[in-house]
Order: structure tokens, then sequence, then C-alpha cells
């Protein structure tokens, strides 16, 4: 394969097929630098590898006065909630470009995310052929992030160059063709009918068609580049959208530093005609509150396990990825970028008990956290914020009215951060305090076996009498 990917490809095939390539090679379910390419080009609003876009520097009054903001946050969290924030570690704010949040954070995640690619990537192809009644195969003890999925020896990893040979696929000829614009009209001297590749009948179904071979290995050539493609676009939408560091609470292997764009919070705050200083600390006391309860290695393994399984009911939707590619006009590559990052490209087993078993899990555990988060984030702001009301009111309507970009990371993982299931942790933890107090949300996450159920949610008094038995 040295001589392959050298091809010069004009401006018909910018690139694409070297990125296959380059997937060929690699012995991880991702291809992390395209998801970072494509990241950071949705994040800036530029190209892919152009380079263009925002700049990397942030301005240290920003960074200064969020650190302030920070540790007053510290203190008032540490006060309402009676829980140790720093644990062993100390707490290092972050303020960082939107590039720069998505560099750190794709290292933070990467062992989560070659779980879920892997839990993708390990189903059967086919899903029409599965029985939707059938036991989802979820990889065992994948919720632990100790260590990058390619560090682990007792793990089997996929080498695809083992399985394919990128030759009798017609890569070879492909990637080292001359694509110029003035031969797309005739035979060259591969044998490949450039007419059957260029404009609408590129990828027609006719066995002659050079790329047939490619396309009978679809689903697992394609796969991995769609799901690096996903979390691509996905990373780069919460770069760009997310106020601090835990707005979309994915877990990760390491919770020393807290991220936060400044650039998003200043937009936010003009966008809606509130000063900048309490967005600010209303966005420090949400980190806060999240750090202290994402830390804990019980916690993040419980919600690593519970997306993990959730992958385990995706697959990649290759046939409806083939339809959409046969219905483009001309190989565009931003047309291609959008196209592979479209969340309906992954679907799900959605008449599966299983899947509703594991959402219901999910759901349970997002209202909890949301529920108990707004309870702290009510009581600290009222503290700090002259006018906490319009700010509460403002984070609501933002969380109602996000479109489709801004949701398409609970699309991918499942994690539904919505106004439904907040108003459900909301009814919990205030069932809780008013039936037994404040205090009796101390012991809420200090082990996984004492977080609510799915019918405790519904009915916080069954809760209480639970953890009662639990310390008697």
């Amino acid at each position: 394969m040295s001589n392959m990917g050298n091809g010069n490809f004009g401006e018909q095939f910018p690139n694409f097929f070297n990125d296959i390539l380059r997937l060929l090679n690699t012995n991880t379910p991702v291809q992390w630098d395209l998801a970072m390419q494509l990241a950071e080009s949705v994040a800036t609003d530029s190209a892919p590898g152009s380079g263009a876009g925002e700049q990397d520097n942030v301005d240290p009054i920003d960074r200064i006065r969020l650190e302030e903001l920070y540790q007053i946050a510290e203190l008032h969290v540490s006060d309402i909630t009676g829980m140790d924030i720093r644990g062993d570690k100390p707490i290092v704010l972050s303020a960082v470009s939107r590039r720069q949040w998505i560099r750190a954070n794709m290292s933070a995640w990467k062992p989560f995310m070659e779980n879920i690619a892997k839990a993708i990537t390990d189903n059967d192809s086919d899903t029409d052929a599965k029985d939707s009644n059938a036991e989802i195969n979820v990889p065992k003890n994948e919720g632990k992030l100790d260590e990058p999925a390619e560090n682990k020896t007792d793990k089997k990893t996929t080498d695809f160059t083992d399985e394919f040979d990128p030759e009798k696929l017609g890569l070879g000829d492909l990637a080292n063709m001359p694509f110029e614009q003035n031969t797309m009209s005739s035979t060259d001297s591969t044998g490949l009918d450039l007419n059957s590749i260029a404009g609408a009948d590129w990828l027609s179904d006719d066995p002659s068609n050079p790329l047939m071979p490619m396309l009978a290995q679809w689903n697992k050539i394609m796969g991995p580049m769609m799901l690096a493609m996903q979390l691509g676009s996905v990373l780069g939408r919460l770069a760009k959208y997310s106020l601090g560091a835990y707005e979309f609470p994915l877990p990760k292997k390491d919770y020393s530093d807290i991220l936060v764009v400044p650039q998003n919070i200043k937009q936010f705050a003009s966008d809606w005609s509130i000063p900048l200083s309490d967005c600010e600390i209303y966005v420090a006391i949400r980190d806060i509150t999240s750090h202290a309860i994402l830390r804990r290695s019980h916690t993040n393994d419980y919600l690593a396990d519970l997306l993990i399984q959730y992958a385990a009911c995706l697959n990649p939707n290759a046939s409806l990825m083939e339809e959409r590619i046969k219905n483009l006009q001309a190989f565009d590559i931003s047309d291609m970028t959008q196209l592979m990052s479209d969340p309906e490209l992954l679907h799900s087993l959605h008449d599966s008990p299983q899947l509703k078993q594991i959402q219901a899990k999910i759901d349970t555990f997002a209202s909890t956290l949301l529920g108990y988060i707004d309870w702290v984030l009510e009581t600290a702001s009222s503290r700090l914020i002259a006018n906490s009301q319009v700010m509460g009111e403002a984070i609501k309507r933002r969380r109602v009215e996000r479109n489709g970009e801004e949701r398409a990371a609970e699309n991918f993982f499942g994690l539904h951060l919505d106004q439904e299931i907040l108003e459900r942790g909301s009814y919990f933890i205030q069932g809780v305090i008013q039936r037994g107090g404040s205090n009796k949300l101390a012991v809420l996450w200090t082990r996984k076996e004492l977080l609510p159920t799915q019918s405790e949610i519904e009915a916080p008094g069954l809760w209480l009498e639970r953890i009662e038995l639990d310390q008697a």
C-alpha cells in the first residue's frame, strides 16, 4: 500500500478516499484526525484543515475574572451541598477558545468515545436482520475510563488492513488516478470508466461500476468513518454552543481541569441582554456543582456504562448513506461532510425492550442530575445574582428553544437534557426536601446504589424510605 493515496484528485475528490485509506490503516474504531478536523471546522465556521476561524488567544482579563468567580461559586456550592468539591485533586480553571476546548475534551473523552464506537461497530451491520427482542451485546466493563482503549492489552482491537484488501476493493486505482477535470469524460490507463464516476450516476447499481466492489463492503468500511464524522460534528457543535464545562456531561478520564469558553458566555449574555457577570457566576455555579458530582468514580463509571449500553443498540445506517450519496449531483466535500454527520445515519432498535429499559435508566439519571443542579443553582444564584429569576428564565428558554444542531449530541448519545427531564428531576428534589429536608439530599451522590430508580423519581417518598432503611 506504499504507493497508494498519492493521486491527484483535482476538485472532484478532495482527500476523501485518502481519509478512507488512513482509516484502513488504523487499529482504533474512530479516525481521530478526521473527527478533529471536522469538529474544528464546525466550531469555527471554517473549511476543514483550512486553519481559518477564531484565534486561540483568550483575553487574560477574562481568565482572571472567571478564576475569581469560580472560587466564589465553589464556596457557596460547598456550603449548600456539603460536598467535597475538589477531592484529592486541585481544580484548575482553563479559559479556552473553542478550538482548544475541542482538543482538550477530545483527549479527555477519548477512552469513553472509543468504547462508544466499539459498541456500535461490534453490532451486526444488518440491523434489519436483527431480532428486536434479541439480547443486546454490551461490552463488559467498558464503563471504566482508566486508560485509553488502544493501551489495553486484554482487548481485541480491529486492524482493518487485516480484513480488507484495498486493491481488491478498487481503492488502489481510485487513489492514484489523475482526476483532473479535463479527463472526466474519458477512460484512462487504469481501465476505469470515468464517466461512470462523474456526475449523477457515479454510484450507479450497474455491476460494471468500478466502485461496486467497495460498495459491497460499504458498512464495514464506512461505519468507522461515519462514526468519526458523527463525533466530530457533535463535538464541534458542543464547542460552539456550550456554556461552561458541563452543559453536556460526558464521562471522562480526568476531572482536574474545568474548561470554559468565554466567547460563548459573552455571546449568550449579548443575545439575551443579560449582564455578563450574572452569566459568568451562573455558569460557574453549574460547573462547580456538576464537577463535584461527576468527578466521583462511581458516578462517572455508571453514566459511562449506561451510554455505552445505549450505543450498543445503534448501527451505522449504510443503506441510507448509499441512497443519499447516489442522490448527490456531484462529489462535493462540504455536502459529503454534512451528509455523513447527519444523526439519522445512526439508527436504533426502537422496538427493542432492552433499549427502552436502558433509555429509561439514562433519563432517570439525567433527571436526577439536572434536578439537583437546578436546585443548587436556584439557591446559590439567589445569594449572588441580584435578578436571578431573569437569568434562570433565560437559561430555561434557551433549553426549550434549542435547534437541531444544538440537540445533535443528545440524539447521538441518548442523554436527553430537555425541559421535561428537568421538570421530572425538580419534582423529585423538591419532593425530598418537602418530606425530609435538604439534608436528606446529602447521601444522593455517595453511592450508585442510592441513586433513585425510575419509580422513585415519580414518588420521592419511596426513595426516602429506602435510604432510611439503608442507613438504619
